[in-house]
């Protein structure tokens, strides 16, 4: 992950000469911590001060959160610090802190960095002159695949498309003032169909994660329900600008230049194997076929958004029992390449879970489920936190289940401060 220049690490280390104490709970700062490390490894919770004047002018120490948690910087009754009642260290930070014996002031060392995976908010702490954010779209759920008689075309549910992703540098943000983060839902897959000659279900489409009103990054498109004699398209890519509809990509963001204009992938009507890829934008879903010879396609891959899933395992109507499609992954423009499809016939299996990005980047999309002679078709894999796609469940004869589709990866934010 490239952080913009003036983003530093956590670990910068401080003068071997300097004591440190750990903490992980609150334990009053006092004059006596002056010229003391605090390095607070764990915990969430409000770090108290004695008063300023018992401190003096020119008193000072450090305070570093070197856990996962919030601590909350509290002086003493109505004093401040840079100004504030009240602010928060968030993971990473590393403050110098020094009293003027009427409040409380600081400045920071090393700046904090810190990943939502959950909906909250994120309070701009003092001291930094622009505010790194980056927003991942979840992955859309995929499409269950149709059941239906020997000797007829049965398509597998459609692969869901990858969320997109989105990253600015915001100048200004008030400090003490508390910014909305709001992280996509996963999108649920098309339940399994246990009906003979009915067709599939389609998934549900991801969830936009956002930091408050300034940056969004939509979700992923849904899987399509796996149908008879027909071909099913996977869900198209999330935008930067907008949402997917129905099988194309989402738009780019038209305030962006350069790489961030550019949207997410769109399933091809003509092809169910070149499902399109993404940049910013997430990659689209594989789709699935009731042809003879054609294996559930291919999800599409993104460079910097979540990849997709790839399409269920189809039934041709020569009654081949066919392999699911393999997801895609991040960092590439190919499709594929990813967690594998699930293998068709009477023991069909479920596709492959989708991968966690790792060190900041997006998820991966699941496998299609395989397609089944008998029993329940294989399920379509999950697709990989955050952002990836789904895959599509396996089609089915009748007297078997289809294959569910699978559910979306989770949405995401990133927020660092820029010294």
């Amino acid at each position: 992950m490239t952080l913009p220049r003036g983003f530093y690490g956590p670990t910068t280390p401080l003068p071997s000469s300097i004591k440190r104490q750990t903490r992980t709970s609150n334990i009053q700062i006092g004059p006596i911590d002056a010229t003391t490390l605090i390095d607070i490894t764990a915990g969430t919770f409000s770090q108290t001060f004695a008063s300023a004047s018992e401190f003096g002018s020119g008193w000072w120490c450090y305070i570093r959160n070197s856990g996962t948690g919030e601590i909350t910087l509290d002086p003493n009754a109505s004093e401040t610090i840079d100004g504030l009642t009240t602010f928060i260290m968030y993971q990473g930070e590393t403050r110098f802190i020094q009293s003027d014996g009427t409040n409380l002031n600081s400045f920071v060392i090393t700046p904090f960095f810190n990943t939502y995976t959950a909906s909250g908010t994120f309070t701009q702490p003092p001291g930094y002159k622009s505010t790194w954010v980056k927003v991942i779209g979840a992955g859309g759920g995929g499409g269950s695949g149709c059941v239906n008689a020997a000797g007829q075309g049965r398509s597998g549910g459609g692969g869901a498309g990858g969320g997109a992703v989105a990253s600015n540098v915001f100048v200004g943000l008030t400090a003490g003032t508390g910014y909305t983060i709001t992280i996509g839902a996963g999108g649920t897959g098309g339940a399994s169909v246990t009906a003979d000659t009915t067709d599939g279900n389609v998934g549900i489409i991801g969830g936009n994660s956002s930091f408050s009103t300034l940056l969004t990054a939509y979700g992923g498109g849904l899987g399509g329900a796996g149908q008879v004699g027909n071909t099913v398209l996977g869900g198209g890519g999330g935008g930067t600008g907008g949402a997917p509809s129905s099988n194309n990509g989402g738009a780019p963001a038209s305030t962006f230049t350069g790489n961030d204009a550019l949207s997410g992938g769109g399933a091809d009507s003509d092809d169910i194997l070149t499902a399109g890829n993404g940049e910013y934008g997430g990659g689209a879903g594989g789709g699935s076929s009731g042809a003879d010879g054609s294996v559930g396609g291919n999800g599409g891959s993104s460079i910097y958004g979540a990849a997709a899933g790839g399409g269920g395992g189809n039934v041709g109507t020569s009654n081949t029992y066919r392999n699911g499609g393999v997801g895609g992954i991040n960092g590439a423009y190919t499709r594929g390449g990813g967690s594998a499809g699930g293998t068709g016939g009477a023991s069909p299996t479920a596709g492959t879970v989708g991968t966690a990005g790792a060190n900041g980047r997006c998820g991966t999309g699941g496998g299609g489920g395989g397609s089944a002679s008998a029993g329940t078709a294989g399920a379509g894999g999950i697709g990989g936190a955050p952002g990836g796609g789904a895959g599509g469940g396996g089609a089915a004869v009748n007297g078997a289940d289809s294959g569910a589709g699978g559910v979306g990866g989770r949405g995401e934010v990133q927020v660092g401060g820029v010294m």
